[in-house]
């Protein structure tokens, strides 16, 4: 049987400005005994902020000291783990005003890298907590933010041999406002644009053709590992290949 591969062939076009930003300060909806919400900023993995005991509803908020884009979120938990809660961002310290970048459903503890909504900016970011995974609070040992003040664009190239019909869902659609992609009877490139850093999925919607169907790129910084599977979930770095 004959087998189809999509290669994704990434080009930077913007010199990359990613960073980790330096968090001037933090605070919490509560704070338990000496567990203060400055101690899940203060690089250390033995000290920790922890919220009230028995509640959902509760939040970690800290200042970036001005605007970013935001790309990703690095949360270390201690035991008492949030199992769903959502990244927001906002202008406002209150957060009277926000935008969600990210929501988690089903977190898992220990360490969680959440990447987020990269095309809004602001100084103040939040995690709101929605579920509890245990019985006490929420506990964070180090809270990190990723972003830029500027954001890069980046080209990603589908090289798709002949195929007699595929149609591809993209997620989320891309700057050029492409959420299915459609190759019919032809070998050909299929170019898309997103934001360095954006998490991109693609997802078989349909397929005609004698062939078996996968989607694959390098991880980044290899020539020799892969990203693979149906429905396929990566984000666009510099060099994609």
């Amino acid at each position: 049987m004959k087998k189809l591969l999509l290669f994704f062939a990434l080009c930077l076009q913007v010199q990359l400005t990613y960073s980790q930003i330096q968090i001037s300060s933090a605070w919490a909806s509560t704070e338990n005994g000496g567990n203060t919400a400055a101690k899940a900023i203060d690089e250390s993995l033995t000290s920790r902020w922890e919220s009230v005991h028995g509640s959902d509803d509760q939040w970690f908020a800290v200042d970036l000291g001005k605007q970013f884009y935001v790309y990703t979120v690095n949360i270390n938990w201690e035991a008492a783990y949030g199992k769903a809660y959502k990244i927001q961002i906002s202008d406002d310290r209150t957060f009277a005003t926000y935008t969600e970048i990210a929501s988690i459903t089903d977190g898992n503890g220990k360490l969680d890298t959440v990447l987020t909504n990269n095309t809004v900016k602001g100084r103040y970011l939040r995690l709101q907590g929605i579920t509890r995974a245990l019985n006490y609070g929420y506990s964070i040992y180090d809270f990190k933010v990723l972003g830029t003040e500027t954001l890069n664009q980046v080209g990603v190239t589908l090289d798709v041999p002949y195929v007699q019909y595929m149609k591809l869902k993209v997620d989320p659609t891309d700057l050029n406002g492409n959420s299915e992609l459609i190759a019919q009877n032809t070998a050909q490139q299929i170019n898309l644009s997103f934001n360095e850093y954006s998490p991109i999925s693609l997802d078989l919607m349909e397929f005609r053709g004698d062939f078996y169907f996968d989607l694959w790129a390098y991880k980044k910084g290899s020539t020799t590992e892969k990203v693979t599977g149906v429905p396929f979930s990566m984000t666009a770095y510099d060099g994609m290949v």
